[in-house]
């Protein structure tokens, strides 16, 4: 354990945390993809399926159960919710599952099923933010929610990269093509914070905006009387 990795481990911990509890005190998952959920608790279960077989520290086992434990709530919410958008979710979710368990297969280091789905689980996490960025690109705009959920992944999996090098330097063995594929989930993570930020979608909160809205037709409303009601 080092200081990049604990940090990172807490901004992952706290972007699960955060979502949980904006879907649960707005009572609403408007704008937020199911789908992608759904591949981070097959992420998880295929990454985690040593968790009761084979002990690291009490602290590899607690965050494993918690990682597990929001995912699937987080998911359970957004199903039972009704203001879930399933026509803008609308990405298959085979064309990631699919390349990800081939290259799992292809990549891994032994034929060990522990080995074999530790590895699809680095390539699934790589791309399961895919669905949310096409539901926010359908949808023509992002809640704020998402936006805060994209920095602090990717500021978890800066850290991560970190951590590897810092790993690295201490000749630590990490297979290379977790350490290439995770710089490439970073770098999905930075553009699309880059995008959201800029001026080629519009991005805004849909409730603020449309409470700003209503301000400005009841304005133009109270000024339109107030003209009338001048003396001519």
């Amino acid at each position: 354990m080092n200081i990049y990795r604990l940090m990172g481990d807490i901004a992952h911990l706290i972007a699960l945390v955060y979502l949980l509890l904006w879907i649960y005190r707005k009572r609403s998952c408007s704008g937020i993809s199911a789908k992608t959920q759904l591949i981070h608790c097959l992420v998880f279960s295929l990454r985690y399926l040593d968790l009761f077989s084979y002990f690291i520290s009490l602290y590899n086992t607690l965050m494993k159960l918690i990682f597990l434990t929001i995912t699937f709530a987080t998911t359970a919410l957004i199903g039972y919710d009704g203001t879930y958008e399933v026509d803008q979710d609308n990405l298959p979710l085979s064309y990631l599952i699919t390349p990800s368990f081939i290259l799992g297969i292809l990549f891994t280091s032994s034929y060990d099923v522990m080995e074999i789905t530790w590895t699809i689980s680095i390539f699934l996490e790589a791309i399961a933010i895919l669905p949310q960025l096409i539901m926010s690109h359908n949808r023509g705009e992002s809640t704020g929610v998402i936006r805060h959920y994209m920095i602090l992944l990717a500021f978890y999996k800066s850290m991560y990269c970190f951590n590897w090098a810092y790993r690295k330097f201490r000749l630590e063995f990490i297979p290379s093509f977790s350490i290439l594929v995770g710089i490439g989930q970073t770098l999905i993570y930075y553009l699309a914070i880059m995008i959201m930020y800029s001026d080629r979608v519009v991005f805004y909160d849909r409730d603020i905006f449309q409470q700003y809205k209503a301000l400005l037709t009841e304005s133009g409303r109270a000024q339109r009387q107030r003209l009338n009601q001048r003396p001519t």
